[in-house]
């Protein structure tokens, strides 16, 4: 594969505008922004105001000028089509606005938008960077564990239905549960499936310790730690396949 700096490819630089929109990349990188608001809070106080700024700004783009990147964009069509849409980065990013600001505006709009956008309406098997359904509705369960929704209480159940369906799928206990290997390891395709794997055991690590948290019990936690502890093993050879 060599070092990126001894790639010969073309590599363009592409931009979403108000004339060509892109709400799943401009609100994908607003949530992945507030997150980091999060992070760097505390060390770096300054550099954590500057992100949460520009999550603002984008997550304010992302929803008044509509559309997929990959109708901008049309390039990505062959490799990241956007299937889901936008709807499920609008609500991602309003999520973790919300978390990292606890602004009522971020609130209201993942109660108002709950059923119109899919984030209730949804029961998910995957958890993957184009589907973010799974990652709304498991965050949005633990600001109603926390006390955080309001009086929203009664819509952010609903998501937590779902964020539980995602989970009794993961597990094998739901109506509808994910494909798996005979070893027992998520397989949703061929192509890169440890991402589907190391996601679906993310969501299964934290909801857990929501749950863990407000004092309930969870069996998510005895299926992830076997899970994560294959998934390593099995990315060994893949490295070595590489290399030869």
């Amino acid at each position: 594969l060599g070092a990126a700096g001894d790639m010969t490819t073309d590599r363009h630089a592409y931009k979403i505008d108000p004339s060509n929109p892109g709400s799943d990349l401009a609100g994908e990188t607003a949530a992945a922004m507030a997150a980091a608001s999060i992070v760097f809070r505390r060390s770096n106080p300054a550099y954590s105001a500057v992100v949460l700024r520009h999550a603002h700004q984008l997550f304010d783009f992302a929803d008044k000028y509509r559309g997929k990147y990959d109708s901008s964009i049309t390039v990505a069509q062959k490799y990241y089509r956007s299937i889901s849409g936008y709807n499920d980065e609008l609500l991602w990013a309003a999520a973790w606005l919300y978390y990292a600001t606890d602004n009522q505006y971020y609130l209201n709009y993942l109660a108002n938008n709950a059923e119109s956008m899919g984030g209730t309406g949804w029961s998910m098997t995957e958890f993957g960077w184009d589907v973010k359904y799974a990652g709304v509705q498991t965050l949005v369960s633990k600001f109603l564990m926390q006390g955080k929704a309001g009086h929203y209480a009664s819509v952010f159940e609903s998501y937590q239905e779902k964020a539980e369906s995602f989970m009794c799928s993961c597990i094998g206990k739901g109506t509808k549960n994910v494909q798996k290997t005979p070893g027992g390891l998520i397989f949703r395709q061929r192509w890169n499936n440890l991402q589907f794997v190391t996601s679906a055991s993310f969501l299964a690590t934290v909801y857990s310790d929501y749950l863990a948290s407000s004092g309930k019990y969870s069996q998510v936690r005895l299926w992830y730690r076997p899970i994560i502890g294959a998934s390593l093993l099995r990315k060994i050879p893949s490295r070595i396949n590489l290399g030869k």
